[in-house]
């Protein structure tokens, strides 16, 4: 298994507005793991969203524009010469997981892995690093997201990555029942499924009448839609098939598709925990409350058991009740699928409750990335002490919590280097001209800040422990 299932490096995104270029993103590392919860927190407007819509390409473009870096999916493709059976060329597990940049070597064809030249310049393909740009130096099979047409976009949207929507009523079309938008899903992203179970209902249907012996006159016409769901399993965009479904008697045999649709939307709706699901399939939004919305836009993300899973702050139109039932729902259902996800959120609380690992942004930069205990434990960045400053303790008898002073700045004109420093009570002079670079100060715990960095000695340790006291009546 590959140690990361996303790669996200550089991720630079500007919006040009008749205000000014507004740059919303500077420089976006992001990590996951396979079956991995990776949280993101931050203030409103620190470009958490932006991070998630630009990784899919929901961004409005223009305005906005991706000015630089990268998005790898690892994306393994069904062997040729077996398809999917197994064979000596895919060592039997029936897929292709070869970069085909490197050939599997992690190195970079254009510096052969030394990141510089022999006249001395860095390596612009690989930025002086020596790996691979194209597979991150891992040598598996990756897919560049940002370097993919619409038409490709189309099918990873929604199949390989979906997105939980953070309002439900917005994320649903008012006058399309449950049934048909959760079908909708299943047609387009599990279309060979749908045709391998309308198949097998077909043989069912064709034994059942040689059997009884009875409505044989229906058996050339199941013969002949079995005939057109063959030729739909190998060729799904066939022409023929979307001229058929226009032609008022033949259309019919789509009432099986539509059939094993439905009985996979029940299915979807069933791991969801839906009450009733049978009388939800025939609702409309409107007629749902907001946790049951909330479930179905569940239900639709998952229809295609994506490999990337993004929650963009699912729980916040929701009680306390229902967001707990939301937040269990998800975590069995990772654990049952796999699904790696990015959970985007303001309450500190949940990302202790549900992340694996948890990235803190500041006004469109990663400030500190660490797993989730470290972050509350001992968070190294002033940003992030900040914050943990502000969650009261459970037993403290606080009249007033610390606060971060300042407020966030304006991204047309965003301060230069750090971009906390205004804020920062540690800042030096090195603060306001350098941009600090998101190094790992601790195994697995990085962080975006010179106290970290080789401008350490500037500050000493007191300035790096979080400070514990609180404004007490």
């Amino acid at each position: 298994m590959v140690d990361r299932v996303l790669i996200v490096g550089g991720l630079k995104v500007n919006f040009y507005t008749y205000a000014g270029v507004v740059k919303a993103l500077d420089g976006i590392d992001i990590d996951l793991r396979p079956n991995e919860t990776h949280g993101l927190v931050g203030e409103t407007g620190c470009g958490k969203s932006v991070t998630v819509h630009s990784l899919i390409k929901l961004i409005p473009m223009p305005p906005g524009k991706i000015e630089g870096g990268r998005a790898l999916l690892h994306a393994p493709v069904t062997c040729r010469t077996c398809r999917g059976k197994g064979c000596p060329e895919c060592g039997g597990s029936g897929t292709l997981d070869t970069c085909e940049a490197c050939g599997g070597a992690t190195k970079c064809v254009k510096c052969r892995g030394f990141g510089r030249y022999k006249d001395g310049k860095s390596c612009r393909t690989c930025g002086a690093s020596g790996l691979c740009a194209s597979c991150g130096g891992s040598g598996s099979r990756y897919l560049d997201l940002l370097a993919l047409s619409a038409k490709q976009m189309r099918e990873i949207r929604g199949g390989s990555i979906s997105m939980i929507l953070q309002e439900p009523m917005s994320a649903l079309n008012p006058v399309l029942t449950v049934a048909e938008q959760v079908g909708e899903a299943f047609y387009y992203h599990q279309r060979a499924a749908l045709v391998h179970g309308t198949l097998a209902a077909l043989d069912r249907a064709l034994k059942d009448i040689e059997t009884s012996r009875k409505s044989r006159w229906r058996r050339p016409i199941l013969r002949w839609y079995r005939f057109l769901y063959r030729r739909m399993e190998r060729d799904p965009e066939s022409r023929l098939l979307q001229s058929l479904r226009r032609v008022p008697v033949v259309r019919r045999y789509h009432r099986w598709l539509a059939r094993e649709m439905r009985a996979q939307s029940l299915d979807a709706l069933n791991m969801v925990r839906i009450p009733s699901p049978e009388k939800v399939l025939d609702s409309y939004p409107h007629e749902l409350s907001g946790g049951m919305m909330q479930r179905v836009v569940i239900s639709i993300a998952l229809a295609s058991h994506p490999r990337v899973l993004i929650a963009d702050e699912p729980t916040t139109a929701l009680d306390v009740t229902i967001q707990s039932q939301i937040l269990r729902l998800m975590a069995d259902l990772k654990g049952q699928l796999g699904t790696a996800i990015i959970f985007i959120t303001h309450d500190l609380a949940v990302i202790a409750q549900v992340c694996d690992r948890v990235s803190v942004m500041y006004a469109g930069t990663i400030a500190e990335s660490a797993p989730t205990l470290p972050i509350f434990r001992e968070p190294l960045h002033p940003y992030t002490r900040g914050l943990v400053r502000a969650i009261p303790g459970p037993h403290e008898d606080v009249q007033r919590l610390p606060e971060i002073a300042g407020s966030v700045p304006n991204l047309v004109t965003p301060p230069s280097g750090c971009r906390f420093h205004p804020r920062c009570p540690f800042a030096k002079a090195v603060c306001k001209e350098e941009k600090p670079l998101l190094l790992e100060a601790r195994p697995s715990h990085r962080v975006a800040c010179h106290m970290y960095g080789p401008y350490a000695e500037q500050w000493t340790d007191a300035d790096r422990l979080l400070p514990q006291e609180v404004v007490t009546r």
